[in-house]
């Protein structure tokens, strides 16, 4: 069985190795690290079910050393063990520990976290936060959040407040945040996470590109919201009323048709040589660049599914889909695209714009992001979950 020397020590490790990887950070992210019991967050991983409220202290008494070592290496764990497919997880220490280094949590804060989960990552914002600081978590799930709640109580944490509800309309009543931070995969930004963060607050999330998913860290500006892209990641899809969309299927099907009659046209190749940059995935790179600078216009072929590569966007004469597929070898790339007839002139424009900016896969890609009234500016390809918000890469 694991001692309590041991899970400190266990503590202890993940909190020095998650910070030997980040040397630049605030030496309070290790501190809460090394202090917040990530075991006290899993009563189902320790075979507690039910409500876990005093009943965690002898879960941990009866954990083996091989379990406390699970726990506490930097890999995401389910919090429904045995779940054919993992709808709620404890995120990987080392994504927690990127996201709260962009996120910059400082004492006396006010934050919304939406997506709870197990509380873990609450509960270590809590700390950083300190007591005159506040976090309030939003989790969907009502098992979920009736688990983190209690762990949260059970430890005595009194400056978290967890909540069963929809993350997707923020924490009403309680703003204004300084800051947002969203742990699961939304769409888009949701039209409350903007309206509740302060001027100058900070909102960290996961977005979906075409590529996959990626997170991305803004700052609100005379009520906008300026940012960059972050590092590639894998989170659970966001659930909420806001996701849900009754024209949603009825636009998807017009989606794939519009998709379906593009792709049938003859693909005109397009030869990009010496204008990206030289890096092992720069066609990656270039999809993503080319998402953004469309306005996000690289919308799903029907909800959460993708092809890789592909990106459906408008022209200055109308539709088309361009296929920019990644390379490993220094030859040219070739781009191929189908639709109107300006695809072809544009797809080199913006590799040329790609080039002069320098990029690569690692590099944070500059964005703006900004409400859109949908009385005014309609859905691009009138799917529902696009209306709020468009991106582009800024060439100033």
């Amino acid at each position: 069985m694991a001692t309590p020397d041991q899970l400190n020590e266990l503590r202890r490790r993940l909190a020095a190795d998650l910070a030997s990887r980040h040397p630049d950070a605030d030496p309070a992210l290790a501190e809460a690290f090394a202090a917040v019991p990530r075991h006290r967050f899993l009563p189902r991983l320790l075979g507690v079910t039910g409500d876990p409220k005093g009943r965690m202290s002898a879960a941990e008494d009866g954990m083996s050393t091989s379990r406390a070592e699970e726990i506490y290496s930097d890999h995401a764990l389910p919090l429904r063990p045995g779940e054919p497919v993992a709808r709620s997880t404890s995120s990987a220490p080392g994504i927690m520990w990127t996201m709260l280094q962009m996120l910059r949590p400082e004492p006396g804060h006010r934050i919304l976290e939406v997506g709870c989960g197990s509380g873990y990552n609450a509960a270590i914002m809590g700390r950083l936060v300190g007591p005159q600081g506040r976090v309030e978590s939003l989790e969907i799930a009502p098992d979920v959040a009736a688990d983190a709640d209690a762990c949260i109580e059970d430890l005595g944490i009194d400056n978290v407040g967890v909540t069963c509800g929809d993350g997707t309309l923020g924490g009403p009543g309680q703003e204004p945040f300084d800051r947002v931070i969203v742990t699961a995969s939304p769409a888009d930004i949701h039209p409350a996470w903007l309206d509740q963060l302060a001027e100058g607050g900070r909102l960290v999330t996961v977005l979906e590109t075409a590529m996959g998913q990626r997170l991305a860290e803004f700052q609100k500006t005379d009520g906008r919201l300026h940012g960059s892209f972050g590092t590639w990641v894998a989170f659970v899809p966001m659930l909420g009323e806001s996701t849900q969309y009754p024209l949603m299927e009825a636009a998807s099907r017009a989606l794939r048709a519009q998709w379906s009659e593009l792709r049938a046209q003859p693909m005109r190749r397009i030869t990009l040589a010496n204008t990206l940059p030289r890096h092992t995935e720069r066609g990656m790179g270039f999809a993503v660049f080319l998402e953004i600078r469309h306005g996000r216009r690289a919308t799903p072929v029907e909800p959460r599914q993708r092809h890789r590569g592909e990106v459906l966007f408008q022209s200055t004469e109308g539709e088309g889909v361009a296929r920019v597929g990644s390379t490993w070898a220094a030859d040219p790339i070739e781009l191929t695209a189908a639709g109107a007839e300006t695809i072809d002139a544009e797809l080199a424009r913006h590799a040329h714009e790609f080039a002069e900016l320098h990029r690569s896969i690692e590099s944070r890609l500059p964005v703006i992001a900004r409400p859109i009234a949908s009385e005014e500016h309609p859905p691009p390809w009138g799917v529902g979950r696009r209306e709020f918000f468009e991106y582009w890469v800024e060439l100033g």
